[in-house]
């Protein structure tokens, strides 16, 4: 059973426990680990930024991060999920969780993301759940990697534009 909490609603002693527990799920997913427990911690305590962690069968299994900039945007920083949970729809549900937490906040329009072009799976993943792509952005990472920037009209926006065409 997949479970998903916000950080910024835990208690600073979970906030600590669960930030270390992200560390390790971002080194098991990266080259490189990008994001530290105290970094965790930072965005946990920003207004620019909602980390969302998923729990499958009571364990922490991963995490997705926002940025919601001062537009009409929500943008998907960081998607990672333990390589003992990848099959599971986790992704899945991390994604329909925010978008389903923010179809109330009518300015937000638009999810986007940038994928590095290598990582197929979080490519598919990100177009069965309605992502479009929209371009390349070359050398995005370091190395030179090159990264797939994609969009998503949110539900409630395609309804408003389309009415009940999009909705059926």
């Amino acid at each position: 059973m997949i479970k998903i909490k916000k950080l910024s609603e835990m208690s600073k002693l979970e906030i600590i426990r669960v930030s270390n527990q992200l560390e390790a799920i971002n080194e098991d997913c990266y080259y490189e680990g990008e994001t530290t427990s105290v970094e965790f911690i930072e965005l946990s305590e920003s207004e620019y930024n909602e980390v969302y962690v998923s729990y499958f069968n009571n364990k922490i299994c991963g995490y997705l991060v926002i940025g919601i900039p001062d537009s009409n945007e929500i943008h998907v920083d960081d998607v990672a999920i333990h390589s003992d949970y990848r099959g599971n729809k986790i992704s899945n549900e991390l994604i329909s969780f925010v978008e389903e937490d923010y179809s109330d906040v009518k300015a937000i329009e638009i999810f986007t993301s940038e994928i590095e072009t290598d990582n197929i799976a979080s490519i598919v993943l990100h177009l069965k759940m309605g992502f479009i792509p929209n371009g390349l952005i070359a050398n995005y990472y370091s190395q030179g990697r090159n990264a797939l920037y994609l969009t998503k009209q949110l539900k409630w926006y395609m309804e408003v534009c389309y009415g009940s065409v999009w909705s059926s």
